[in-house]
């Protein structure tokens, strides 16, 4: 069995687009749950991706595993900062590599980058809002309350009553 692996992962080095070669060895890692090559591969894999969605959704994976099975948030944080270069404007891509800035203690960098986008987004864009919360929660984990309630509270003056509720809470 390890020496199918090997051949599979040596396969997937030397063709990383082959979805078959990547789709053996990624079965045969996951089973074991050895999530490193498994993120491994993903990262490997969108080197080689031209599409940008589909290049940040492998890295996304990866990162995802380096955070969540691998406990290493900083990985995460790189991984996911790559993604934002094909995606800049993806507000959920956005929305990810803040919070995961902040899981890894980087509570300003988190926060600015909410910020940057805040300030490049027209007040009347849609995005504004959930830029706002995001900025919010980003306040909110780093214990600062009272610019979490002002971030909601410019929200309210912008939405109304639908965001009511996050300021009571």
């Amino acid at each position: 069995a390890a020496g199918i692996e090997r051949a599979l992962e040596a396969g997937f080095r030397a063709l990383p687009t082959d979805d078959t070669l990547r789709g053996h060895l990624e079965a045969r890692f996951m089973a074991r749950q050895h999530w490193a090559g498994v993120a491994m591969i993903r990262e490997l894999h969108a080197e080689h991706l031209a599409d940008a969605a589909a290049r940040a959704e492998s890295l996304r994976t990866a990162a995802s595993l380096w955070r969540d099975q691998l406990g290493d948030p900083a990985r995460a944080v790189a991984l996911l900062a790559a993604a934002r270069q094909g995606l800049p404007s993806d507000l959920n891509l956005l929305a990810e590599h803040a919070r995961a800035l902040s899981a890894a203690g980087d509570h300003a960098a988190a926060v600015a980058e909410a910020t940057r986008a805040l300030e490049a987004t027209a007040a009347d864009d849609p995005m504004t809002v959930a830029l706002l919360r995001l900025r919010a929660e980003l306040y909110g984990a780093a214990d600062d309350v009272d610019a979490a309630a002002a971030g909601l509270e410019r929200a309210f003056a912008l939405v109304g009553d639908s965001i009511a509720p996050e300021l009571v809470t």
